[in-house]
């Protein structure tokens, strides 16, 4: 198998190349069967290329959607409003509202403002072995079953540091 499998896009056109000129070579009718073969063989891996391209390797606005409503402000309004915090993922490259978690402390307070607001708070992070090194505080903080529920596993292609983490603070009783 494979591990890396989008690296071969870069030969697909080539070796589609070389098929379809090997074809053209090969078939009588140059003027008007060889060419059609060629780009036959262009339109497949052409079509595959394209749709690999469109695939992300990690999950940045899916927990964003899953935890506001949508990727921008205004459109998919949930009230009351939740907040969303973020680490080790580029989710807040999406919305304005999410939180960037620097630390432990950070998240407190996020903690804090979504009790006295009585607002839900979701947070997520992907590369998850980084952000144990970096600040494994704010990683056992969030992961810690008694105050947090996992909402959902976004998992990344190809690699796990891709995978996306989405967990959301239990409610008060």
């Amino acid at each position: 198998m494979i591990r890396n499998y989008w690296y071969v896009l870069h030969g697909v056109l080539w070796v589609t190349l070389v098929i379809g000129a090997a074809g053209v070579k090969v078939v009588e009718l140059r003027r008007t069967l060889g060419p059609l073969i060629l780009l036959a063989g262009l339109l497949i891996p052409a079509r595959v290329a394209f749709a690999l391209r469109l695939l992300p390797k990690q999950h940045e606005r899916t927990p964003v959607i899953e935890a506001l409503g949508a990727v921008y402000p205004g459109i998919g309004k949930i009230e009351p409003r939740p907040l969303l915090g973020a680490f080790w993922c580029n989710s807040n490259l999406y919305h304005p509202e999410v939180v960037w978690l620097r630390d432990e402390k950070m998240l407190m307070q996020l903690i804090k403002q979504a009790h006295e607001e009585a607002r839900p708070l979701f947070v997520c992070f992907s590369h998850r072995g980084a952000a144990v090194e970096h600040d494994p505080a704010l990683v056992r903080a969030v992961e810690n079953e008694a105050v947090f529920q996992k909402v959902a596993t976004y998992f990344g292609l190809e690699e796990s540091q891709y995978t996306a983490q989405l967990f959301k603070l239990k409610t008060q009783k």
